[in-house]
């Protein structure tokens, strides 16, 4: 994790990342923030005051059990990666008329973290 955020440091002539790759929070996303985070509290409010809260809390796990997942994945597909060499990808790439595009290309090792990562949150679940 905090070793391989290192390589964000070095320039790309030296064997860092491309500037492409780097991910920076512009202007605009910093002026959404309190706007998102708003509306989020108040969606929030509004299900514990008009549903039920075990109906609440059940939504709620899902949510976090299924972005867990992908976390898990990410974090772990980079150590599996060393193990499982295969650069050939599976999936889809497409591009849908109101979401954008959709990169669903997945190694080996992604796969693996992602099947392993399920079967911890479906038992932790």
């Amino acid at each position: 994790g905090s070793h391989r955020s290192l390589t964000l440091l070095v320039k790309e002539a030296d064997g860092g990342a491309k500037a492409q790759d780097t991910e920076v929070l512009s202007m605009n996303d910093a002026y959404k923030f309190p706007i998102v985070g708003s509306c989020s509290l108040l969606g929030l409010y509004v299900a514990f005051k008009y549903c039920d809260k075990d109906t609440v809390n059940l939504v709620l796990s899902l949510y976090f059990s299924v972005v867990g997942v992908f976390a898990l994945t990410g974090s772990f597909s980079a150590f599996a990666s060393q193990y499982i060499t295969s650069e050939k990808k599976y999936g889809f790439k497409k591009t849908f008329p109101l979401i954008g595009e959709i990169d669903m290309l997945c190694t080996p090792a992604e796969i693996f973290c992602l099947i392993l990562s399920t079967i911890f949150s479906v038992v932790y679940f």
